[in-house]
């Protein structure tokens, strides 16, 4: 098991950096197929953005740090910050007909990936868990928000 750290500014300007270092450290994990790349960047970058935003909202201090636990079937992501802490049980899930500015992120983020876990604190830590080989729990509760406790799917 590998595991890599950086750290950069909180903000939507860093995001596509942010971005670009979670899809290179997919292709250490040796399962991983493009699906699975497409996966964890795009819930990686959904979290970024509510760090960016919420966490830090109105702030320009804002630092993140990411840990990245690299296995040959798993990444677990964990995204760490000093910001606001998030109420995940006061997001309701979205209504998918209406297509719902708010939330939607959240939902994302549940969707494309196989454990969410938050704890809020200082830091706040979003752990983000994505396996290359199917979860038979995975369908019950796909789409539902994460609490604040350990969400798995």
């Amino acid at each position: 098991m590998t595991r890599v750290t950086f750290r950069l500014r909180a903000c939507l300007a860093q995001r596509s950096l942010a971005i670009d270092l979670v899809s290179t450290l997919v292709g250490h994990v040796s399962t991983a197929d493009r699906g699975f790349r497409n996966a964890i960047t795009t819930a990686f970058g959904e979290a970024f953005n509510n760090v960016a935003i919420h966490s830090y909202k109105n702030r320009s201090d804002g630092m993140l740090d990411v840990e990245a636990e690299l296995g040959s079937d798993h990444m677990t992501l964990k995204l760490m910050d000093h910001g606001v802490q998030a109420d995940l049980s006061a997001v309701d899930p979205p209504n998918l007909d209406t297509l719902p500015e708010g939330g939607l992120g959240l939902f994302m983020i549940h969707s494309l990936v196989d454990e969410v876990v938050y704890q809020s604190g200082s830091p706040n830590v979003l752990s983000l868990t994505k396996r290359t080989t199917p979860d038979p729990d995975r369908s019950a509760g796909a789409g539902s928000p994460p609490s604040r406790e350990s969400t798995s799917k």
